[in-house]
């Protein structure tokens, strides 16, 4: 005896799972299109009651990232770290295009993190945090903790598909703080 058996019938189970299963994917891919024509008001009304339950399960659908107006920089992070004895070291935040696809996978969250929250000026009070993350990941010498750390924000524009250019053409430099560290930032 499983434990199945204590809600239903096995051979009454075995009659209608297709049709519960079928309407389990039925119901939930007429959520997603419901989801998609939500600029309609009977889409997004019929969707309404189902919106926490779409949310919980991550099934909505947001194609924001491609329409109406698709990113269109490259953003990248650096950071340089300065030693006591006044020894300055270039700290490179991880790209995705310069690491192969296992660590991509792992680091993607990380890659959005930094791109969402530095890439943008909404956030101002991670740039402290980030910067002691940055000073304790380069506290390697017992002797020669870093003293200071200074991130900067390179962003690249991207060129619409027509011009057929690989690399950008206009890059900005922002620096986004200059944090001096102190001895409890480094534990």
């Amino acid at each position: 005896m499983e434990w199945s058996d204590l809600l239903i019938d096995r051979e009454l189970w075995k009659k209608l799972r297709k049709i519960i299963i079928s309407l389990f994917v039925i119901f939930n891919f007429g959520l997603i299109y419901l989801c998609l024509e939500r600029n309609n008001l009977l889409a997004a009304r019929l969707l309404k009651p189902f919106w926490n339950y779409f949310l919980f399960f991550g099934l909505e659908q947001d194609f924001s990232v491609f329409a109406p107006s698709p990113i269109q920089a490259n953003v990248n992070f650096i950071a340089t770290i300065t030693y006591q004895d006044g020894v300055c070291k270039l700290y490179q935040f991880q790209r995705l295009d310069r690491v192969n696809l296992t660590n991509k996978v792992t680091q993607e969250r990380w890659r959005k993190f930094l791109d969402d929250n530095l890439g943008s000026d909404r956030y101002p009070f991670l740039y402290k945090d980030i910067a002691k993350f940055v000073a304790r990941k380069n506290n390697n010498q017992k002797d020669n903790p870093p003293t200071a750390v200074c991130i900067y924000r390179y962003t690249g524009i991207v060129p619409p598909p027509e011009s057929k250019r690989s690399n950008p053409s206009v890059y900005s430099i922002k620096p986004l703080i200059a944090y001096e560290v102190r001895p409890e930032d480094l534990k």
